[in-house]
């Protein structure tokens, strides 16, 4: 992740770049379960999550943060077959990239 101050340094199209990695990584991070919610609430953002990965929406997004979508989907289905502690795992090391 960016500190702040790297952040607003950048051109106005690599913040929104950064904006829409971000915003896949979260999608990702829904998707597999990783949430720090009640079971209610993270049973809903876990399907809706779902639901967006391979959506219209989810191909805009990856193509505006200049990702392959593609790749973001084999990635998730390999992540589905993990224990939640090797996701969590992956997931940090994604976000630090």
């Amino acid at each position: 992740m960016y500190d702040l101050k790297e952040l607003v340094e950048q051109t106005p199209l690599d913040r929104l770049i950064y904006l829409y990695r971000a915003t896949l990584h979260r999608a990702l991070c829904d998707a597999l379960g990783i949430l720090d919610q009640t079971e209610k609430v993270k049973k809903n953002f876990i399907e809706d999550a779902q639901k967006y990965i391979g959506s219209p929406d989810f191909y805009e997004v990856c193509f505006l943060a200049r990702s392959n979508p593609i790749e973001i989907i084999n990635l998730y289905e390999k992540l589905k077959k993990e224990n939640i502690k090797t996701r969590k795992s992956i997931a940090k090391r994604l976000q630090t990239n």
